[in-house]
């Protein structure tokens, strides 16, 4: 079933039935999968390098930098007019760039609105590239939050996929939070970086 939100010609929401798996790990899934740290040196199990799309470098940076600089404007920029964006297990997901920005930024009140409080980390699932988030809470520790996946092609990202369970965060080799003066990994801690140049 799909229908048209109000007010738009081109944003669509739908509800789904097939469900979105995420495998995470070559150990976890047993074949095809890369994790964070450059573990499998930005190669799937099988041994296949993924193909950069032109840019791709640049615009997965500019993403992260436009949620951890609260700057929704900046994030629809980045976006395919035709993005889609799903959250398993949650049947309703969301096309076109409108639909998607509005639906983020009003997901959290401050997502958007106080820079700083997302930290995004660079990782990778399924050969493709991904970001854990963590949210700042008022403690001052950045606390998982959700994986994104993300599909782009040269007029921007095409798919984001948001599994919001913090759980598979130990998957990637990831803590379940993090001081908040640390806004990714060390530069150390990348033997090659998760995405392909």
């Amino acid at each position: 079933m799909e229908y048209t939100v109000p007010g738009s010609d081109h944003d669509t929401v739908a509800r789904r039935t097939q469900p979105c798996v995420l495998a995470l790990t070559a150990a976890a899934s047993g074949d095809g999968v890369t994790t964070p740290a450059g573990s499998h040196h930005g190669r799937t199990s099988r041994g296949a390098v993924e193909v950069p799309v032109p840019g791709q470098r640049a615009l997965l940076d500019r993403f992260a930098a436009a949620f951890e600089d609260a700057d929704s404007s900046a994030l629809a920029e980045l976006l395919a007019e035709d993005v889609a964006l799903e959250m398993p297990p949650v049947l309703t997901w969301f096309t076109g760039r409108r639909a998607v920005v509005r639906f983020l930024a009003g997901r959290q009140p401050d997502l958007f609105t106080v820079p700083g409080r997302v930290r995004m980390v660079p990782a990778m699932a399924n050969g493709q590239p991904a970001f854990a988030a963590y949210l700042h809470d008022e403690g001052g520790v950045y606390r998982a939050h959700a994986v994104m996946v993300l599909s782009s092609t040269p007029a921007g990202i095409a798919r984001i996929v948001i599994f919001l369970d913090p759980g598979v965060f130990g998957l990637f080799g990831l803590p379940q939070e993090r001081g908040g003066d640390v806004a990714g990994p060390a530069p150390q801690d990348l033997a090659v970086p998760p995405w392909p140049r």
